[in-house]
């Protein structure tokens, strides 16, 4: 099993078909389909079930999912601290957003962590911030939102109109030291 083959997979879980995740992968369709053999062949399961309308995960594919997330975060984490790179946090924010309330959200944050680098994806629709954080694309979000359970994520509705919302997996650049995670079900 090899590291490409795990961002790979990733990349085809979230686009669902080989042709959209090779494009995001900046890879060729064939590339992407190889690795996916590669990567079945290696662990001797079926990852995926290949339909007219994309690609859905097996049984196995959906316990992959999570390790290949797990593993691919340690890499990220060893890697920084290998580099003695300063903390990332991956912040999501609707566009409309974006210009308006993210500087002053940056400018705070750098006062209090100036050790933490800020890497900013907006996008147009919150489902897409919500899935983001949900698959651990990103650590943090900042949305306008109201009602009692936030995106039906199960997170209490912000105190104020506008606020972060952290996975409660996310990579803690906010802790004074970094934890590695266990693989899922081994807590």
């Amino acid at each position: 099993m090899e590291l490409r083959h795990l961002r790979t997979f990733q990349a085809v879980l979230r686009h669902r078909t080989v042709t959209d995740a090779a494009v995001a992968l900046d890879l060729a369709p064939s590339s992407v389909s190889q690795q996916i053999r590669s990567l079945e062949g290696a662990l001797g399961v079926d990852l995926f079930v290949r339909g007219p309308k994309g690609m859905e995960p097996t049984a196995a594919g959906q316990r992959l999912r999570e390790w290949a997330r797990v593993l691919l975060d340690q890499v990220e984490q060893a890697t920084l601290d290998v580099r003695a790179e300063r903390p990332r946090l991956r912040l999501g924010a609707l566009e409309t957003l974006a210009g308006s309330h993210v500087p002053h959200v940056l400018a705070r944050l750098a006062e209090r962590r100036p050790d933490v680098d800020v890497e900013v994806h907006s996008d147009r629709a919150r489902a897409g911030l919500l899935a983001d954080l949900v698959e651990h694309r990103l650590d943090a979000a900042l949305l306008l939102d109201s009602g009692d359970e936030l995106g039906g994520l199960g997170f209490p509705a912000p105190a104020e109109p506008l606020t972060f919302v952290t996975s409660t997996r996310s990579r803690s650049c906010w802790s004074p030291r970094r934890r590695t995670r266990s693989p899922p079900g081994r807590r």
